[in-house]
């Protein structure tokens, strides 16, 4: 059973890949001069690397400790799971696959999902600073045709999905005692921390791309937000 638990972890991971992953190259100043409003520019560049590299790292450790756990008898199996499991061996069989598990998994999936849509959607105006291109256009197709700003609520989506794989029932983390030591305790803290500081960051930065675009694009922005008055769920903000 734990074994199938793999492939799951892995498209969560994909999942929050494709949501912290920039397809287009950092703007140019010239073209952040409209957004004059104080910004974290660089946050926002080093803060999605931040996310990738502990999510890869946990997916790799737990894949290492699933697979180990099928060949115990090996040296190299012994030593991964004596470096990454802080109760008795016995809890690699608690390692398994959860309803939890697969409800974060599809979330974080459906995260990246909604991401890759906003890629193509806005194509090169997609830009994690804030900008407006030369050539910039109102773009209110796809995935903005439901809330104004999508992007956003993939990440949410993600990053809430894999946390729930990683700190959920069935986890490495959490059946193998590591969620009870300090640095178990302190990475809880840090994603819940990070998710609510998103979800924040996220707040502020729809206000600040509204009332931009709105100055930019007048008429054409106030009818889509006549279409579309939610900014990040439906029926709901």
């Amino acid at each position: 059973m734990s074994l199938l638990r793999i492939p799951v972890v892995l498209a969560a991971a994909f999942g929050l890949h494709t949501t912290m992953t920039n397809p287009n190259p950092p703007v140019s100043a010239e073209e952040t001069k409209k957004y004059s409003a104080p910004r974290p520019s660089q946050f926002v560049l080093w803060w999605p690397t931040m996310f990738k590299t502990a999510v890869w790292l946990g997916t790799v450790c737990e894949g290492a400790i699933i697979v180990s756990s099928q060949f115990q008898e090996q040296k190299l199996s012994q030593d991964i799971l004596s470096a990454l499991v802080v109760g008795p061996r016995q809890c690699v069989d608690n390692i398994r696959l959860t309803p939890t598990v697969i409800a974060g998994s599809l979330l974080s999936v459906l995260g990246g999902y909604v991401r890759y849509r906003c890629y193509k959607a806005l194509g090169a105006l997609f830009t994690y600073q804030l900008s407006i291109k030369h050539s910039h256009r109102l773009v209110t197709t796809g995935p903005y045709s439901v809330v104004r700003h999508p992007s956003y609520t993939s990440g949410e989506m993600s990053l809430l999905g894999s946390f729930i794989c990683f700190f959920g029932p069935g986890s490495w983390l959490r059946e193998c005692g590591v969620l009870e030591t300090f640095v178990g305790k302190t990475l809880v803290g840090a994603a819940v921390s990070s998710w609510v500081a998103l979800v924040v960051f996220s707040v502020y930065r729809t206000g600040l791309e509204d009332r931009t675009l709105r100055e930019e694009f007048q008429e054409s922005w106030d009818e889509w937000a006549r279409r579309v008055p939610y900014k990040l769920i439906p029926f709901v903000f």
